[in-house]
């Protein structure tokens, strides 16, 4: 039998990559918003759960980053 991650939804592949460019760490994210940082990487790579409306604009506002090309697809 093959073993495979399931995920909820697609990764955020290009905030992963902001956050290693920048040298910005989960745990740093997880700080920001208040959640555990096990629990923000689940959300980055689309494992379980996802972030809230409230935590990406948080997110957004603290790093200058815009919602639609980091969240958002379109």
């Amino acid at each position: 039998m093959r073993s495979e991650i399931i995920t909820d939804r697609k990764p955020y592949f290009k905030f992963k990559s902001y956050l290693d460019e920048k040298g910005i760490r989960q745990k740093d994210i997880a700080k920001l918003i208040g959640k555990n940082p096990a629990v923000v990487n689940q959300n980055i790579n689309g494992v379980k759960g996802d972030f809230t409306n409230r935590e990406v604009q948080l997110i957004c506002r603290t790093y200058g980053i815009s919602a639609d090309e980091f969240f958002f697809d379109g």
